[in-house]
């Protein structure tokens, strides 16, 4: 051991190799480098193809309004597992109907006519039975929904449901309803109440 490599209390003399003077390792090779010319040739191809791919992927087309289509905008107010509901609400009301006016479709009737139609319907909320309830507010749901089952095409669905929806409105449909939907809430709070308290009691 040489004596420059000893500091003068006789130790060995640690070097910092971040200060060291000599040659060192330079900056680590890219990909192309390492692949020669041939490799940074087709590194370069693949990128461009990839930035053309993004460049000329086709733009999403937005149509702005206020209302989109008139079926679009059902299939966003009902989910597709409604659609065998649809059948139903028109039994309920065809059944009802038919006790009442069995020679008349509701498009047949005069406005006097469904207007006494819509209030008994609303007075068949009030029934004591949950299950009678329950069809007759099917029967007025129908009814919103446009009675389509005595319609022949879409445009008479579409003028048949704000035609009745206005009539259901005048008749205080909504107030009913409204009334209905917290009464079910009340009776659902109850049953779980008892449902709790039955095991402590």
């Amino acid at each position: 051991r040489r004596s420059s490599d000893l500091e003068p209390g006789g130790g060995p003399l640690i070097v910092n190799n971040k200060l060291r003077p000599g040659p060192g390792p330079g900056p680590a090779p890219g990909p192309g480098a390492l692949l020669g010319g041939k490799g940074r040739e087709l590194m370069n191809r693949a990128q461009r193809k990839d930035s053309e791919g993004f460049s000329e992927s086709p733009d999403l087309e937005f149509e702005y309004a206020d209302t989109d289509k008139w079926d679009a905008e059902l299939s966003e107010l009902y989910s597709y597992t409604e659609g065998p509901e649809f059948l139903l609400n028109r039994k309920c009301f065809e059944e009802d109907l038919r006790i009442h006016v069995p020679d008349k479709k509701w498009t047949e009737l005069d406005i006097t006519q469904q207007k006494t139609h819509a209030m008994r319907l609303l007075d068949g909320l009030e029934v004591t039975a949950r299950e009678k309830r329950l069809k007759i507010a099917r029967a007025i749901l129908y009814v919103a929904q446009g009675t389509f089952g005595d319609c022949s095409s879409e445009t008479e669905v579409q003028t048949w449901m704000r035609y009745n929806i206005f009539l259901l409105l005048e008749v205080g449909t909504f107030s009913a309803m409204v009334e209905l939907l917290n009464m079910e809430i009340e009776n659902s709070a109850a049953c779980s109440n008892a449902v709790r308290k039955s095991p402590t009691s």
